[in-house]
């Protein structure tokens, strides 16, 4: 394995993890989304704030982060062709795995780490969904939401756990 196959491999694994974080730009996209749809003319009264040039600039990021998300999945190769000096290309490492093994790896610890920092959040808000029901307090839909886009999470996280050797052999051609 060259050194420029690591470099490719962090630079796709990178991309998979902005993935993870597209995941909750995604839940607020969708908040102020209701929000500005919702109340349309809500903004006009004193002292409210506009909510359409932060709508504006929520979807500006998302789609930013999607196209850069994209880029480092699917053009890595481009990517470690311009970081990488003529060197890296030619030096071999002396790491004996495949690449196989180590996207599987990665999409492991991937998935983990996503479970684990989604798992605490959604068992909360999910205890407090069921206070607010049982309480006949009606359901917000930012709550909602937000059990939706952890459940996403963790949904993903388990995939990216149960599916990595299959995601690895995907990823692993070249």
């Amino acid at each position: 394995m060259k050194k420029s196959d690591i470099y490719e491999i962090a630079i796709r694994i990178l991309g998979l993890y902005l993935i993870t974080i597209l995941i909750t730009q995604f839940r607020d996209v969708l908040m102020f989304a209701s929000i500005v749809i919702q109340n349309p003319n809500h903004s006009e009264q004193p002292g409210e704030i506009d909510q359409w040039p932060i709508f504006i600039i929520t979807i500006a990021s998302f789609i930013l982060l999607s196209i850069f998300a994209a880029l480092l999945i699917f053009k890595a190769k481009d990517i470690t062709n311009r970081i990488c000096r003529k060197e890296d290309m030619e030096v071999e490492t002396g790491a004996g795995m495949e690449r196989k093994t180590i996207y599987e790896i990665a999409l492991t610890l991937l998935g983990l780490i996503t479970i684990v920092q989604a798992l605490p959040e959604f068992l909360f808000k999910f205890r407090q969904h069921l206070q607010l029901i049982q309480g006949g307090q009606a359901n917000r839909d930012g709550e909602i939401q937000l059990l939706v886009i952890l459940g996403l999470k963790l949904v993903i996280g388990v995939l990216s756990v149960v599916y990595a050797k299959a995601i690895s052999v995907a990823l692993g051609k070249k």
